[in-house]
């Protein structure tokens, strides 16, 4: 492609040093490593209940409810990550800007949306093991702390070796549940980049039960979270803290397509908090794990019907998880300590119910040296004093609540308004995050980005042709030609220019299949089956004239039903009254096709059908007989027609059968090798045929003459192995 970027460049003004240029440019993205240390922790369960009290009015009970969350796969957030836009704090898709909002993580985890930032001083004039001596309960030592900061694994080693009993003082039920908030704050909710090192800092603000109730946890969460993503798809880091489970619990809710494939249907127990559901197991051999290509393809392929928009709609949710003074979709600022960033839900209207509209470009007054934030150097920072603009502007967040795009409108205004607000976003957006026709040499290919570009060469030619001018037919075609022409060959499929098309559009593929006629013409397979022989099928009706008649509509192609043909046939007056007993009309006739497999060598030779006659229907047939040995003497042949025409003279005086459980239809006929047998019937040409037979070879009986014009059914069991084809029973009844 000529050009990388977006149409209009006036929003992703980073364009230039994103990540997403690395995908462009063929090189391969390493999957980020994922910060996370509380696994021990969810190996104690013998919390005491007291101390889970005091959890939940810390406000992080519905996080201690919800468990261990499964792992983080990091080829899905590295994928993710490629999509994220730090201008717009969304993930930029191809249904449109998307992204992680206060709404799940209140629904989700059941944090509190509602309250003071989460910030403070980061400068304790006592010293940090004297606070934890105070706060925690003990004193650690000098190897369990690490700067400012103490170790997750000193904690969780506190708790596992020293459990509490009944009858202590609240103040011990309290330093333990200060211990498990530390662990799920430095662990899960909030990691950072500094390993398994939890910032002592934080508990500055717990120290009071009443007021860390009032903290807003979810925007502390959803803060440190931007900020990650930010510093990541600015290539500022190769590994990612925050709340990354967070993320993947949002992907799994939203995008049912990137979902592990549970052993179990994932349903919602309602008064319970979302994150809940996707706990458990799933099957490995199915899980599209670990695969960055493979993300990043069913994330380009994505459609509008494989995203849910409002997926918590329809469930039942504790108080916990409820919005309060319409803080979901307030446009504010979010503050953690050092982290600041912007939160933007009117760009993610649809999320909300609302109709999409164009978006005013905000100045949040961030710049590049943003992201790269964070406190080293900074240790004796008053945090709440340094970002107090902020925590003012979060404090009025109910005053920046915009409600003008969540008013009904009527369909067709919905409609233009989603329209105008996508054709505004293909020019904003980068269409694709990898070259269209590039091959990578190992691993899996990909082909988002070409099914891309066909897209929209077909879009393109589409609109070119609507209410064209008649006059401009042909500079129409050269350009329909060199659109056509550029999208081939920058999908790397030129050489369809000069090989002909393999689609034929004059397939009729209409018409039906006989249903329980299996393999009828085909070499080798028999219609038949048990109980099935060829003189079971010749004491059935054969399709006479009048029959015929009633069946000159009937497409042999056609899947008809058997017994409603039957009921037809049976109320029409001939069947109730049939006509005189006619023996010639029992032999299939060019007009009166068979209807099993065992066919005569005639349907081999591909020749029309002609009405004939049982008298007409052996003159002229040039029967050429092939002895294999003296098994065929002129004796046995002339006693085969004694006793052929006497079956023949006694069969006449019967009463001919009529049966309605058996109807038999016309049935395609198909080129195939005549049946192997030592007589060999040849069809006059339309030239008299006047070659007298070889005298030399004995004339066959009447019988040898009938029974070589069907194939002859052998034992699959006594001929094994004995020719190239074996045959195998079915299942027709």
């Amino acid at each position: 492609m000529s050009r990388y970027g977006p149409e209009d460049p006036s929003v992703l003004h980073y364009q230039y040093s994103h990540i997403s240029r690395k995908a462009w440019a063929g090189e391969e993205t390493t999957s980020f490593n994922i910060r996370r240390f509380e696994g021990h922790f969810w190996e104690i369960d013998n919390h005491h209940r007291g101390v889970i009290d005091y959890v939940c009015r810390f406000g992080l009970g519905g996080v201690l409810f919800c468990g261990k969350a499964l792992d983080v796969d990091h080829a899905l957030i590295t994928a993710l990550v490629e999509r994220w836009r730090p201008e717009t704090h969304t993930f930029h898709l191809p249904v449109g800007e998307t992204t992680i909002t206060l709404q799940d993580v209140q629904v989700l985890w059941a944090l509190r949306v509602d309250g003071v930032p989460f910030t403070g001083n980061g400068f304790c004039e006592t010293g940090w093991r004297g606070l934890c001596e105070e706060l925690l309960g003990f004193y650690p030592l000098q190897n369990e702390m690490k700067e400012s900061g103490i170790l997750a694994s000193a904690l969780i080693h506190r708790m596992m070796i020293e459990p509490l009993e009944d009858g202590l003082e609240d103040e011990a039920y309290i330093q333990r549940a200060r211990m498990i908030v530390l662990v799920l704050l430095g662990g899960l909710i909030l990691p950072d980049s500094s390993g398994c090192k939890i910032p002592l800092m934080w508990l500055t603000q717990l120290r009071d039960v009443e007021a860390a109730s009032m903290i807003s946890w979810a925007s502390a969460a959803l803060a440190t979270l931007y900020h990650n993503l930010c510093e990541a798809s600015m290539c500022k880091r190769t590994d990612i803290g925050g709340p990354t489970v967070l993320l993947q619990l949002w992907v799994w809710e939203r995008m049912p397509t990137l979902r592990q494939d549970f052993v179990s249907a994932r349903i919602h127990t309602n008064n319970t908090p979302c994150a809940l559901m996707w706990t458990g197991s799933y099957m490995i051999n199915r899980a599209p794990k670990h695969s960055v290509r493979h993300y990043r393809e069913q994330l380009s392929l994505l459609q509008n019907s494989q995203f849910i928009w409002m997926p918590y709609v329809d469930r039942q949710l504790p108080d916990s998880c409820l919005e309060m003074n319409n803080s979901w979709r307030s446009v504010t600022y979010m503050v953690c300590w050092a982290i600041v960033e912007a939160h933007e839900p009117e760009r993610v209207v649809r999320q909300f119910g609302g109709t999409p509209f164009i978006p005013e470009l905000r100045d949040w007054g961030f710049n590049e040296n943003h992201f790269k934030t964070n406190r080293r150097g900074k240790a004796k920072t008053n945090w709440a004093v340094q970002n107090k603009a902020y925590i003012q502007h979060w404090e009025r967040r109910s005053q920046f609540v915009t409600n003008h795009y969540m008013e009904p409108l009527a369909d067709h205004v919905q409609v233009m308004r989603t329209r105008q607000y996508m054709e505004w976003y293909f020019k904003i957006t980068i269409t694709y995050i990898t070259q269209p026709g590039r091959l990578p040499e190992v691993g899996m290919n990909t082909v988002a980005s070409s099914s891309t570009l066909q897209a929209e060469t077909l879009a393109r030619v589409f609109h070119m042709s609507r209410g064209f001018d008649p006059a401009n037919a042909v500079g129409l075609l050269h350009e329909i030609n060199s659109l056509a022409l550029n999208c081939l060959t920058e999908c790397s499929e030129s050489e369809r220019t000069v090989i002909p098309s393999t689609q034929r559009t004059d397939v009729d593929m209409s018409r039906g299949f006989i249903r329980r006629a299996r393999g009828v013409g085909q070499r080798g397979v028999r219609t038949g089956g048990h109980g099935y022989s060829r003189h079971f099928r010749m004491s059935q009706d054969m399709p006479g004239s009048l029959q015929a008649g009633n069946e000159e509509n009937v497409n042999s192609d056609d899947n008809i039903d058997l017994d409603t043909l039957i009921d037809n046939f049976a109320a029409e007056p001939e069947m109730q009254h049939p006509p005189a007993l006619d023996p010639s009309s029992w032999f299939p006739t060019w007009s009166d096709a068979p209807q099993s497999s065992w066919v005569t060598p005639f349907d081999r030779v591909g020749l029309p059908w002609q009405p004939t006659t049982q008298d007409s229907f052996f003159s002229g047939v040039h029967i050429v007989h092939s002895p294999t040995n003296e098994e065929l003497d002129d004796d046995a042949a002339d006693d085969d027609d004694d006793d052929v025409d006497d079956a023949l003279e006694s069969f006449a005086q019967l009463e001919r059968p009529r049966s309605s459980a058996y109807i038999e239809r016309p049935t395609r006929r198909e080129h195939i090798d005549p049946p192997r047998s030592s007589v060999q019937v040849d069809r006059p040409s339309s030239s008299a045929h006047t070659a007298p037979p070889d005298k030399e070879r004995s004339r066959p009986s009447l019988s040898q003459t009938i029974m070589g014009m069907f194939p002859r059914r052998r034992s699959s069991r006594d001929n094994r192995g004995k020719g190239p084809i074996k045959y195998t029973p079915s299942s027709f009844k």
